[in-house]
Formats: structure tokens, C-alpha cells, sequence
């Protein structure tokens, strides 16, 4: 029986992994390849011509850049020349020709909009005039906020508020980043759920307790872009205030524009390590290891992936209380300020307090909520969803 053809459309796509939003999308589609043919619409890195290619089934389209610069090199560029590229990727009618001559060719039953800087959201209009049913994921703030410059920001995001209404369901990751579009008047038109992300891999393998009835110092690890924003410089200052009895190490596992900076910051305090990028499988293993997995955004974070690939392997997080991330904590004990040295550091001490006992108490409890959060869930809810929008198109 021949599988129906959906369109799935994001920013970047395998093997160009920017963020957590490129490992959610390439997740979902090879989910969905095993019931619908699944086609995805992304920008390579070429100037001319559309590109093809076939990776683990799926049939990956890569369109020109048709803009000043491709959008994985705009964190280098000038603010004028950042104005200029929004500008160009809101209007950009030689992708919006691009794009509707691959519907043409594939002609889906369904679109599925991910992140779309690089493509516009001409292309939510495009499937309204095809008729085309429209569904779009919410996985950050990127339609409200394009840009930090605040008049152009404005304008952006009515001119996308405005082609919202052309989207026929919306998906977010979590209550809050939804609501958070909504409250703006996006997709009003819109049928509206919210789907979690899940992770590539449930282990069943529950996970290791510790037997030690000596009470040791806190080993804590940090996985993810080292940035500002994510604010790895306030777990840095947490960590050199805090003494060694309390902490014994700290481990920073990523790369970012302010690596530099955080080293200096560590100002030379040994139990804190740089470790670089590490591939999945080393993240696994050195979150498994650690006491503590720390994610201290001052940003919102529409979801908080990391959280949930700690928790498989058994290990508790500590997060800011900000955006999508109160959502999916196990317990609100392991939330601080955002931006609050002196929270987070509080949040240590009391998690140190803890007896062994009551440590692998939430090592089990962590790995059994994870659970609810495994790709069959995210697969079924999102068929369920294209059903609504399949069934009335086939009337």
C-alpha cells in the first residue's frame, strides 16, 4: 500500500545540527517514516539549485539560499546585515517559487512548518492556496522575536502574526510556549495541542545506585551550548562559592561564542572542566556519572530536552524556572531564579543534604518519569493530529 506524502519544512536538517529543535525534527521524521513517505523541505548551503538527496529513507530537498548569507553563519555577521536578511527571508518570493514547484512535484497531503528562518512564512500562505492542510511546531521564540533590534522586531512579527492565519493546526512543545504565541494573536485560526518532545532512545536499563553510605560532595555537569544566555557564567559563580565539601567537580560539555569568557570566569578553580563538544553516546555516559545534571538559562526555553536525557540515565536536574521547563521538572525542590546566584546555590545545598538513600530515591524516580516521555508517544499523538486534517481533505 502506497504510504501518503507529507512535506516537513525546517531551517536546517541532518547532518547540519544547529540545536535541539534540528534533533526533534530529525527524530520526528523518521518516526513518521514508518507510516507516511516523508519528504523534507530545508536550505543547503548552495547559492543555485535545489538539491536532492535521500538520508535513512526520507527524501531531503535542500533549496539555495536565495538571502545575503546562510542563515548557520548569521551569529558572524553585522546588525545591518542581520536587519537586511530578515527582511529578505520575510519576502522572499524566489523561495516561496522554490518551495511551491517541490509541492507541485510531491504533492503532500499535508505540510508541517518547523522552524522556518531561511524560508519564510510565505510558505504557511502557500499551503492555504494549494489547499494543502498547514500544521506548525512551536519549538522557540523565533516568529515573536527575529530579531533583537526592537522596531524591526515589531513589524516582523506582525507580518508573521498576520500569515498565522493561514495555519490550520499549531503544535507546541509545551503549554508555555503556545500560549505564549497566542496571547500575541497567532494562529487564530488554528487548531491547537501540545506535544512533548521526546528522546531518540529509552534505555531500560534502570539506573545505577550508589551503595556508599558516606555522603560525598556533588559532582554537577552542564551539557549544552556554553553561552550567556544559557547562563553557564552563574553555575561558574554558584560552583567557586560553594565549598569542596559540597562540590566536588563540575563538568561543562559544549562550545559556544563565550567559552573564552567562562574560562576565565572558572578563574582557575580545579574542580571545574571544559570539556568541549562530546558525541551522544560520551553525554550519556558523563551524565550518567555526575550527581547533578544543571541547565541555569536566563532565556525561555520552550522546553528543556537535556532534562529529559538526564533523567534516562537516573540522574536529577536543577533548572531555572523559566519558559516551557516548570512544565516537565519531576519536582518543583529542583527549580531556582533564573539569573540567581544565590537560588541556585540554595538549591545545591539542599539537594547535598540529602542521604544517600534519598539521592537514589530520586535517581529511580527520574529514570521512571522519563518513561512518559518516549518516541512511541510522540508518534501516536502526532498521527492523531494529522488525522484531523487528513480525514477532512479526503472528504
Amino acid at each position: 500500500m502506497k504510504r501518503i506524502p507529507i512535506v516537513i519544512i525546517n531551517s536546517f536538517y541532518f547532518p547540519v545540527l544547529i540545536g535541539g529543535a534540528e534533533i526533534s525534527t530529525k527524530q520526528l521524521a523518521e518516526l513518521l517514516a514508518n507510516y507516511f513517505e516523508v519528504n523534507i523541505i530545508t536550505v543547503g548551503h548552495q547559492t543555485r539549485t535545489v538539491k536532492k538527496e535521500v538520508i535513512n529513507d526520507i527524501t531531503v530537498w535542500r533549496l539555495p539560499i536565495n538571502n545575503i548569507f546562510w542563515l548557520g553563519d548569521i551569529k558572524t555577521k553585522h546588525p545591518l546585515q542581520k536587519i537586511i536578511w530578515h527582511i529578505i527571508n520575510a519576502f522572499n518570493i524566489i523561495q516561496y517559487k522554490e518551495i511551491k514547484n517541490l509541492l507541485y512535484e510531491i504533492k503532500p497531503a499535508l505540510i508541517h512548518t518547523q522552524n522556518l528562518s531561511g524560508i519564510g512564512v510565505l510558505a504557511w500562505k502557500l499551503g492555504k492556496s494549494l489547499n494543502i492542510p498547514v500544521i506548525h511546531t512551536l519549538r522557540d521564540s523565533s516568529l515573536l522575536r527575529p530579531i533583537k533590534f526592537s522596531v524591526p522586531r515589531y513589524f516582523l512579527r506582525k507580518y508573521n502574526q498576520f500569515f498565522s492565519n493561514n495555519v490550520d493546526g499549531v503544535i507546541g512543545i509545551s503549554n508555555y510556549i503556545l500560549d505564549e504565541h497566542l496571547k500575541y494573536g497567532f494562529f487564530k485560526n488554528a487548531e491547537k495541542d501540545v506535544i512533548f518532545n521526546s528522546v531518540d532512545e529509552i534505555i531500560s536499563i534502570p539506573p545505577k545506585i550508589f551503595l556508599d553510605e558516606r555522603k560525598k560532595a556533588l559532582s554537577l555537569g552542564y551539557f549544552g551550548r556554553a553561552t550567556f544566555d544559557k547562563g553557564v557564567h552563574l553555575l561558574i559563580e554558584a560552583v567557586r562559592q560553594l565549598p569542596v565539601n559540597i562540590i566536588e567537580s563540575l563538568i561543562i560539555c559544549g562550545e559556544g561564542p563565550d567559552i573564552e569568557f567562562l574560562m576565565k570566569a572558572a578563574n582557575g578553580d580545579p574542580r571545574i572542566k571544559f570539556k568541549g563538544k562530546k558525541s551522544v553516546e560520551e553525554i550519556r555516559k558523563l551524565m550518567s556519572q555526575v550527581d547533578l545534571t544543571i541547565l541555569p538559562s536566563i532565556v525561555d526555553e520552550a522546553f528543556g530536552r537535556v532534562i529529559i536525557e538526564s533523567y534516562i540515565q537516573g540522574t536529577p536536574v536543577c533548572a531555572s524556572a523559566i519558559g516551557g521547563i516548570p512544565e516537565i521538572i519531576i519536582d518543583k525542590i529542583f527549580l531556582f531564579e533564573p539569573n540567581s546566584v544565590n537560588s541556585l546555590k540554595l538549591t545545591l545545598k539542599k539537594y547535598y543534604s540529602y542521604t544517600n538513600e534519598q539521592r537514589n530515591l530520586w535517581r529511580n524516580r527520574c529514570y521512571k518519569y522519563s518513561l512518559n516521555f518516549g518516541s512511541h508517544q510522540l508518534l501516536q499523538k502526532h498521527i492523531n493530529f494529522y488525522n484531523k486534517f487528513l480525514k477532512v481533505r479526503r472528504k
